[in-house]
């Protein structure tokens, strides 16, 4: 699989397949029995990838801390608020809320703002649009298309519609390995779907 700035890589597959697994390998947060990851064709060990953080990942499970606010969690990051404030405004009203005072469809979309615009050269999205409304779905995927100017993201989740739509390549991960999908029928001969 191979993603490049520029870039939205969806990635798909069944329940079990691997993704989540495939996404904390490429992060560093799993160890596999053989990787080989490559950040501008350059190998990542431990020891370069923790150095330059070029690459981050947004889990499926919440990550910011109960104890810290939400304006304290931008910081942390290092994502400037002011510059968001614009396009999230109903965001403002939850900065100085902890993360337990916040619905969890708002909360994912803080989780993803936060991931897609502090500084890294890749990005990795493992069930963004979990818990998010279908309008909230529509600006996350306009926003993919914003920010993959400067980054490369790659983005996995069941509905697949939405990871197409927003995807510029899209691969399949069965039986243990990426396959490259060209054309969307391809999913049904891969059994991923039942009809279009």
């Amino acid at each position: 699989m191979k993603c490049e700035q520029g870039q939205v890589v969806g990635l798909l597959g069944r329940n079990g397949s691997g993704k989540s697994s495939l996404m904390k390998v490429i992060f560093s947060a799993l160890e596999a029995e053989s990787k080989s990851i490559r950040v501008n064709g350059i190998p990542q060990t431990e020891r370069n990838f923790f150095s330059t953080l070029k690459i981050n990942y947004l889990p499926q499970e919440h990550f910011i801390p109960e104890y810290i606010t939400i304006k304290q969690a931008f910081k942390l990051y290092k994502v400037d608020w002011l510059n968001l404030r614009n396009e999230f405004p109903e965001i403002e009203k939850s900065l100085n809320l902890k993360p337990r005072a916040i619905s969890g469809g708002e909360l994912r979309l803080i989780e993803i703002i936060l991931i897609l615009f502090s500084k890294s050269e890749f990005s990795l999205l493992d069930e963004p649009f979990s818990g998010l409304s279908p309008i909230m779905i529509e600006r996350v995927v306009d926003l993919l298309g914003k920010v993959k100017a400067c980054k490369g993201v790659i983005i996995t989740d069941h509905l697949y519609r939405h990871v197409a739509s927003a995807s510029d390549v899209i691969y399949i991960l069965i039986n243990g390995q990426t396959r490259k999908i060209s054309e969307m029928p391809e999913l049904l001969k891969y059994g991923y779907i039942s009809e279009l």
